[in-house]
């Protein structure tokens, strides 16, 4: 999961828009196969282990982004206090992902995922004195019906992979309230390397606790996943500065279909019809709160 970083100032052109696009398409499918490869390691590896060797390999990527955007000047925060919460949150939000997809099938995992925009409009009320209307709050009850059709409580037993996709949204929607915070005035080299660096920081111990050395095989798939989550890292920052956030945002959702796919081909996942309902209507709210929130923004 992730959240947009830098937006470009002024109107993009068409050939920028769908540059724009096509780096948010690719960005997403990049962190879908990162989220399966951890999924598929943690069988016989501790998340926390891989984890780490994943973000200290995405820094590879990240480095050669912030090289040539801006250098080292770029690391510094305007705000260093929100910029560390917010990247603190973040982490904490990807361990909490990452773990939670260990032990639920991917679109599953996914689909709570996707109450972040949900979340945002409840939290934006006490936390950023928004005023939410009456179409927006239909979008937030009708969402977290989707979620109560999806996971069924009384009718199957709830894991601990639920609870930790659930902390995981919250967590992330946090992040992106003190984003807003932010604005626009934070690079995204610096959002970027301050992420790492605090997933850096709260996986070390947990990798140590738990280290086994992996063979080269595992060891080649956690440094693909450690490239492919900095890549996309680094394509998100350019999704949002060639073309606007009403129209990269709902590409988030593109990871479902990731999801599906590799579920099916390498966990051999079938979501059953009511999960898929649940899904869709999460979905479709949160599309319509992102539209909502577009146009309350204009």
């Amino acid at each position: 999961m992730s959240s947009p970083t830098i937006i470009a100032a002024g109107a993009p052109t068409g050939d920028r828009i769908l540059r724009g696009i096509l780096f948010a398409v690719l960005t997403f499918a990049l962190f879908a196969g990162m989220d399966a490869t951890v999924k598929w390691l943690s069988a016989d590896y501790a998340v926390g282990q891989i984890v780490f060797i994943v973000a200290g390999t995405a820094l590879v990527p990240v480095g050669l982004f912030v090289a040539g955007n801006g250098g080292l000047r770029a690391l510094k925060p305007r705000s260093p206090g929100r910029v560390w919460l917010r990247a603190a949150l973040v982490a904490a939000s990807t361990l909490c992902t990452l773990q939670g997809f260990a032990s639920l099938p991917l679109a599953e995992g996914y689909a709570i995922a996707f109450t972040v925009p949900l979340l945002v409009t409840v939290l934006s009320v006490p936390l950023l004195r928004e005023a939410v209307g009456i179409h927006r709050w239909s979008a937030v009850a009708v969402g977290f019906a989707g979620v109560i059709v999806m996971l069924r409580p009384g009718f199957q037993t709830l894991t601990p992979g639920h609870f930790l996709m659930i902390a995981s949204a919250l967590l992330f929607a946090s992040s992106l309230i003190v984003l807003r915070r932010l604005g626009r005035s934070e690079s995204g080299p610096a959002l970027i390397v301050t992420l790492l660096a605090c997933l850096l920081l709260l996986t070390g111990p947990l990798a140590v606790a738990a280290w086994k050395t992996p063979d080269a095989a595992a060891l080649g798939l956690m440094l693909l996943a450690g490239l492919a989550f900095g890549s996309g890292h680094a394509f998100l920052v350019l999704a949002f500065r060639e073309a606007p956030a009403a129209l990269v945002s709902p590409f988030h959702y593109t990871q479902i279909l990731w999801a599906l796919f590799y579920g099916a081909w390498l966990f051999g996942d079938r979501p059953d019809p009511v999960t898929l309902a649940g899904a869709s209507v999460v979905i479709a709210s949160g599309l319509y709160t992102l539209w909502r929130e577009t146009r309350r923004s204009r």
